[in-house]
């Protein structure tokens, strides 16, 4: 049956079963089952009391001679007219009905302000605006209808219509204003108004749609839907601020117009594919949505009038219903593809429209949360029905433009035809996002409305999102970093110059000892240029295996002396992976301890120096400084770091790199001679460059810790930092989290690098201190963008902008820019860009890739995998890596959201949380704690409900996992690794029956099972998974209240539909009241109890007789 035969049939059974409805008589019937639509309302309502999210709120300046008295009785004779006017819902056996009262007192409600003063006078006429709109309607109680008229001057009027939206819909607006003219006509004339006898009312066609839709219909038509929409995934575009646990639903709008010459265009072009003009436009929105999300399966929603049959397009109710036009997109379509998609979908959807949308959501039970409209979370309509002309007898009307301050939706696209104009009005969430982020959004529509116009068969790809003027701020202005002219010589160079100028100065503090300028100066030289005649020189690798000593910074800059290439390795590694090291980097010679020997298997020709055995030897080298033939494209450093496969990777850094950072350090920390700079991190790690860097390019002190920094942190560290009057400190966020705050005086830089770093760290350190967020791949010399930070700020923190003469874009999947806001991949051109990697040409070439964007000949990027955005001032803002990133039940996650919250806890120190993988692929996100020295005890139910009061059901971990301390690599930072692994008995599987473990637990089992009509209920199951939807939820929460004997928020129930998380909840609440009224109902409840515990031994006896 195709689509057209199958509508066909639909609104025949409606006229059909319309006027059989119509034979039935009603007498003596009070109460009437709700729509659907109405159902969602009211259940929404007991949600949420209190709102104003459902008030329909129109308004028309009148200009002329207003018969009070006429407008009054209109509105009076239409209430009269249409029963839902004079409807209030109420519970009736735990089922919600309507009740039609057989006549509602209805008054117009006046102001007259048109004494007061100008500016006074419209202060007052918007207050009376604002007041509608926060108005709270009382479903069982009523009137749901308000009209408000405000006497502005001598025949000037405002009329305010105020409706619930359970009584009311779009349509029905438009039909109460008709009869509104018809009736006051008449009054003013002095007859009685004529109106077309109504064949139904809206109760006839809630019990319509009900009957329907229990019987083989519906089946057929879900059947439909649940295909349609199986693994459909929630749109994750990108919002402006953190999507909250629960939305405020506080919205704004923006307008727009498309000029008449565009709009002839894209009906030309709906024509020629044979589609409708609304087709077109959404299929251009898919692809905007596409670019902006990265995703290809995308769901929008779009409302439908619902009223397919003449009896229906009078009444006034709730008819509007919600489609979800589902498209899935192949990698890199054209538009001419995606508009068949969309042609397909819309079509078939209109073919299934008879489903309403709240059944739908009742029978898929998709994921519910606070902050997610279910199915889908934009909205994108076009209204092009001509606009009626309202007018009064001597009076004119002119529509009042009331600004939407509430959105139900992330999103709503709305379009309104006007001949050959198109309207746009854009309602917005301002919970996620910013006005400017909106307006980009819409601008960009219009590109893309331009590209398919000039070329229908143009791929996503190549869509040119951004303006000239777009693209010009992005890949200049905000990707390019100061220009400036390097000093040609080398950093070594700069060291030797400074040992020249202050020779007793101390150029290294290690403990007790003090190594000056000089010392260290000719100490290297005579390192280097035994190095030289070893065979060291340009494009030469010197392995370095040292402990923890200034011989470390010896050898760092003796090979540079020496033209080599420093190649760090640590002696902690496994001997495999300094085996492979030494091997992969063709390292000719070694350098390292006596001791250390033994670690190496050496086949190898490679000339092995025990520095702490060569003492006498070097001391017959000559002081002076070496002058080896160098170009700032060799190789200054070899850095390994850990690769996909297993192998570690050889990251080539050449000298051109080290004079950049070198440059934009001193710059932008505001490096002196006078600083004190700390040498913690492991010398393996290039931040162990970058304090060299810091400390001798400006002719500072180095002031080196004694033992491996992961075992000087915590009060140690502070403890040095204070002694030895550190004045500019880099620490992994890691490590500085490990400092109980202390006054630090000579402090003056923090910066953190590594990792991502966590606003509380701001807060703590900022204040008293100038605090850096770095940010730097080893691929890109150390830095490549770097952020101040003050208190206040939120995560994600900026990692500020690309430093001097380094360029970082932000490019999407297709090699293209992202607009401000949207995530892009990080990618690093510019003299800091790193060679390659060794010996590794497949890889080289996969992740340094031609700059587009330079003219450079030969310029490449560097593919970095991390994640970051603009924000609107131009800041880099990063999100974390790509491979982070995880989907838990069709949401993407990134876990340092997670983290974040976590850490915002009064008991927390640092958190962790990842994805791991269970049975069947199933993922569950694991969080590993670690608590603040004065908590003694953390409570996993505490913390589950912590992050639940401020992150979807989705994103709470399944487990907690306490530890005393994090792992650490070397450099500082978190060793996920080494994180302990939560086996399937510790993260119990939602599927996995849990029996309740307190008398709470085990009352709330019984109600759970008594309300879902389930045989058991694991303490883990969600409510809604189980079937539940929220006529149920009502019931239960109808049934709890009786049980408590206290007031609970259906909210609650919503948050945390567990039985396990709302008994931490309640018994939270208990704490915090320091009532014991829980513990009493559970003791009155205790003989109740003990005769399910019987029951319910009794059917697992059965059940496992069954299973023998």
């Amino acid at each position: 049956m195709d689509a057209r035969s199958d509508s066909a049939r639909s609104t025949e059974e409606k006229r059909l079963l319309v006027q059989q409805l119509l034979q039935k008589k009603r007498e003596g019937i009070r109460f009437f089952p709700l729509s659907f639509a109405q159902q969602r309302l009211w259940f929404l309502e007991q949600l949420m009391p209190g709102q104003q999210l459902y008030n329909v709120l129109t308004g028309v300046q009148l200009k002329g001679r207003v018969d009070v008295s006429a407008l009054e009785r209109s509105f009076q004779t239409i209430i009269q007219r249409h029963e839902t006017l004079r409807t209030t819902f109420t519970l009736l056996n735990d089922q919600p009905v309507q009740v039609i009262m057989p006549t509602l007192d209805f008054h117009l409600l006046q102001e007259d302000v048109s004494t007061l003063p100008a500016e006074e006078r419209e202060q007052q006429v918007q207050q009376s605006i604002e007041r509608e709109k926060k108005h709270v309607f009382s479903l069982d109680k009523g009137p749901l209808l308000r009209a408000v008229l405000l006497s502005l001057a001598d025949e000037r009027w405002l009329l305010l219509l105020n409706m619930h939206h359970i009584v009311t819909d779009g349509w029905s607006m438009g039909v109460l204003v008709q009869e509104l003219v018809t009736c006051y006509s008449a009054f003013v004339q002095g007859v009685t108004p004529e109106l077309p006898t109504l064949s139904a009312q809206y109760a006839d066609f809630a019990r319509w749609q009900r009957s329907q839709l229990q019987k083989e219909r519906l089946e057929q038509l879900l059947a439909y839907w649940r295909k349609q929409l199986d693994g459909s995934t929630p749109l994750e575009l990108p919002t402006t601020y953190p999507r909250p646990a629960e939305l405020t639903y506080h919205g704004s709008t923006l307008s727009f117009t498309l000029a008449p010459a565009l709009c002839r265009a894209l009906e030309t072009l709906s024509i020629q594919e044979e589609a409708t003009l609304y087709m077109t436009l959404l299929a251009a929105f898919q692809m905007l949505l596409a670019r902006y999300t990265g995703q290809r399966d995308i769901a929008v929603g779009t409302p439908i009038a619902n009223r397919t049959r003449y009896e229906l397009e009078g009444l006034i109710g709730i008819f509007i219903n919600s489609l979800v036009i589902r498209c899935n997109l192949p990698a890199n379509p054209s538009y001419r593809e995606v508009l068949q998609q969309v042609k397909t979908a819309t079509t078939e959807a209109y073919a299934h429209q008879d489903v309403p949308f709240e059944k739908l959501v009742e029978e898929l039970q998709p994921d519910r949360t606070l902050n997610r409209s279910p199915l889908f979370q934009v909205i994108f309509t076009l209204q092009n029905a001509p606009t009626a002309t309202v007018s009064l007898p001597g009076v004119s009307v002119t529509p009042l433009e009331i600004e939407h301050d509430i959105t139900r939706y992330d999103l709503e696209f709305n379009l309104r035809q006007h001949g050959h104009e198109l309207e746009g009005l854009v309602v917005y969430s301002t919970d996620l996002f910013s006005a400017a982020f909106v307006q980009q959004m819409i601008a960009h529509f219009q590109n893309i409305l331009a590209c398919i116009l000039e070329n229908p068969d143009i791929r996503l790809s190549e869509l040119a999102l951004l303006s000239e003027q777009e693209r010009e701020r992005l890949c200049k202005q905000w990707s390019a970093g100061e220009a400036c002219e390097l000093d040609p010589s080398f950093f070594q160079a700069t060291f030797e110059a400074f040992a020249a100028q202050q020779p007793d100065k101390p150029a290294l503090v290690w403990g007790e000892k003090r190594i000056t300028y000089r010392e260290l100066n000719e100490r290297a030289n005579q390192l280097a240029h035994s190095l030289m005649r070893a065979g060291i020189g340009p494009e030469v690798a010197t392995g370095v295996c040292l402990e923890r000593s200034p011989w470390q910074v010896i050898a760092f800059l003796a090979i540079l002396k020496a033209g080599g290439i420093f190649v760090p390795l640590d002696p902690t590694y496994p001997r495999e992976r300094l085996a492979f090291i030494l091997t992969d980097a063709h390292i000719s010679v070694l350098l390292t301890q006596e001791h250390l020997k033994a670690i190496f298997s050496l086949s190898d020709p490679v000339t092995v120096i025990a520095l702490d055995q060569s003492h006498t030897r070097l001391e017959m080298e000559p002081r002076t400084n070496p002058l080896p033939h160098l170009s700032p494209e060799n190789i200054a450093y070899i850095i390994y770091t850990s690769g996909s496969t297993g192998k570690p990777k050889g990251v080539m850094i050449p000298h051109r790199g080290l004079l950049n950072v070198l440059e934009a350090q001193k710059q932008i920390f505001g490096l002196s001679s006078n600083d004190r700079i700390l040498q913690f991190s492991s010398f393996s790690f290039d931040m162990f460059i970058a304090e060299c860097l810091m400390s001798f390019g400006c002719g500072a002190t180095l002031h080196m810790l004694e033992a491996p920094s992961a075992l000087l942190l915590g009060p140690t560290l502070a403890e040095m930092l204070f002694q030895q009057r550190i004045t500019v400190a880099a620490l992994a966020p890691s490590a500085l989290a490990t400092l109980p705050l202390a006054e630090l005086p000579d402090l003056r830089v923090i910066a953190t690098t590594g990792e991502a770093c966590q606003a509380t760290l701001v807060q703590q350190w900022g204040e008293k201190h100038h605090f850096y967020n770095a940010y730097g791949p080893t691929e890109g010399s150390i830095f490549v963008s770097i952020g101040q930070c003050v208190p206040g700020e939120t995560d994600p923190l900026p990692i500020g902008r690309p430093i001097l003469n380094v360029r970082a874009y932000l490019l999407d999947t297709y090699g293209y820019p992202v607009p401000a806001g949207v995530p892009g991949e990080i990618c690093i051109g510019g003299p800091g860009v790193a060679r390659g990697y060794v010996h590794r040409p497949e890889l080289t070439a996969e992740y340094f890739i031609p700059d587009p964007f330079s003219g450079e000949p030969g310029a490449r990027l560097y593919r970095t995998g991390d994640l970051a955005r603009y924000r609107q001032d131009g800041t880099l803002e990063f999100l974390g890596r790509v491979d982070f990133q995880v989907k838990i039940r069709g949401f993407r996650i990134e876990p340092g959201e997670i983290e974040t919250v976590l850490e915002q806890h009064p008991d927390i120190a640092r958190a962790v949380v990842v994805a791991q993988e269970q049975e069947q692929g199933d993922k569950r996100l694991v969080a590993y704690i670690v608590a603040r020295k004065e908590c003694s005890q953390l409570d996993s139910g505490a913390l589950r409900q912590h992050v639940q009061a401020q992150l979807p059901d989705y994103m709470v971990p399944s487990a907690f996992f306490v530890l005393d301390t994090l792992p650490l690599t070397p450099t500082g930072k978190i060793d996920r690794q080494r994180l302990p692994r939560m086996d399937k008995v510790q993260v119990q599987t939602q599927r996995e029956y849990i029996a309740p473990g307190n008398n709470l637990e085990l009352m709330l089992a019984h109600h759970w099972e008594e309300v879902l009509g389930v045989e058991r209920v694991s303490i883990r199951d969600n409510f809604f998974e189980l079937g539940g939807h929220s006529l149920l939820m009502t019931r239960l929460h109808n049934r709890l209240q009786q049980v408590l004997q206290q007031e609970i928020r259906l909210l609650d129930l919503f948050k945390y539909p567990t039985i396990q998380a709302f008994a931490q909840f309640l018994d939270s609440q208990k704490r915090q009241t320091g009532k014991a009224l829980l513990q009493q109902s559970a003791r009155r409840a205790e003989a109740r109890l003990q005769a399910q515990r019987q029951r319910r031994q009794g059917r697992e006896q059965r059940r496992a007789t069954k299973m023998q």
